[in-house]
Order: structure tokens, then sequence, then C-alpha cells
């Protein structure tokens, strides 16, 4: 689960019910009535692809976008540690001075 979603607050730390309090989330527009960004839709997406494949999401992710387009360095989920090549928060990227 994406950490921006902060959905524990609401529903705690259990996956199982992160899933129950979202699905029983009431709509906040009638469908085709508003547009609006929201983690929950990408959470719902998600579900919906393991559910119908009763795959995991990550070896969804591995199989059908990281390894065809040859991303061998890109990862679903926490890192157990940062990867050679990986991105630095800004904090730790030294400037260039300039030229």
């Amino acid at each position: 689960m994406p950490l921006r979603a902060n959905l524990r607050f609401l529903y705690g730390s259990d996956p199982q019910d992160v899933r129950d309090g979202v699905l029983a989330e009431p709509l906040r527009h009638p469908p085709g009535a508003a547009v609006a960004y929201t983690d929950r839709a990408a959470l719902v997406l998600g579900w919906l692809a393991e559910h119908l494949t009763g795959r995991p999401l990550a070896a969804l992710a591995r199989e059908r976008v990281w390894e065809p387009l040859a991303m061998r360095a890109t990862r679903w989920g926490r890192c157990r540690r940062r990867p050679p090549r990986a991105a630095r928060p800004p904090s730790t990227t030294r400037r260039r001075a300039a030229t």
C-alpha cells in the first residue's frame, strides 16, 4: 500500500482491514459527475488486477511491466537496502557549482 495513502489512521495496518474499509467508503459523487484523483482508485485497481488474475500485484508488475521493458533495477514496494544506482533524497545529493 502506498505510504501517501495514509490509510492506517482510518483502518489500521492489516491489509484486509484496509481493503474492507476502502471498499465500504461511500462515493463522493455519482459516477460520471466528477473526476478526482485519489490513491484509493489506484488501490482498488490493484486489488481488481490481483482478484482477476489470482496473482500478487508485485508479480504482475514484474512480469508485465518491469521485465518486458528491461527495467532490471526496478522494484515494487520497500527495498531492504538501497541499490547502488538508486536515487538519493535531495538533501544527500551534491549540487554542481555553476560554471
